[in-house]
């Protein structure tokens, strides 16, 4: 780069400049956004299926997710899924409990808010949390 008598570099030179800084940073936001992405990858672990499975009548959770437990077992080779479904606030509803495979030690769980139908019509929010043994 050449400066004039003012110590100014030529617009040319402040071009490239600003160029091969917008690059570099660039460069560096995609690496970094790879990076993340990859680190944060989580396995579907909650299906739909599962909140299709259930409905509350009475003064219970029913419904039964097994066919779903397993399909899921199977196409993902997973040991053991054990999904637990819970009404919160709501002490006379027990939560309902499923599982299927083996319990092992190595577990990743994901909780979902979700909206269930009761039998009088009214939408309940109930706490459907999905265990998968590897």
């Amino acid at each position: 780069m050449d400066f004039d008598r003012k110590g100014d570099i030529g617009f040319m030179e402040a071009m490239m400049s600003m160029m091969v800084v917008i690059l570099t940073l660039t460069a560096f936001i995609g690496a970094f956004s790879i990076h993340m992405a990859h680190e944060n990858a989580q396995r579907t672990i909650f299906e739909e299926d599962f909140q299709d499975s259930f409905s509350i009548s009475g003064k219970g959770i029913v419904g039964d997710p097994t066919e779903a437990i397993i399909r899921m077992m199977e196409f993902e080779g997973f040991k053991g899924i054990v999904v637990r479904c819970s009404v919160p606030g709501m002490d006379s509803i027990p939560d309902r409990m499923f599982s299927a495979g083996e319990v092992t030690k190595s577990i990743e769980s994901t909780k979902r808010l979700v909206t269930l139908r009761g039998d009088d019509g009214r939408s309940i929010p109930t706490i459907i949390e999905v265990a998968i043994c590897t």
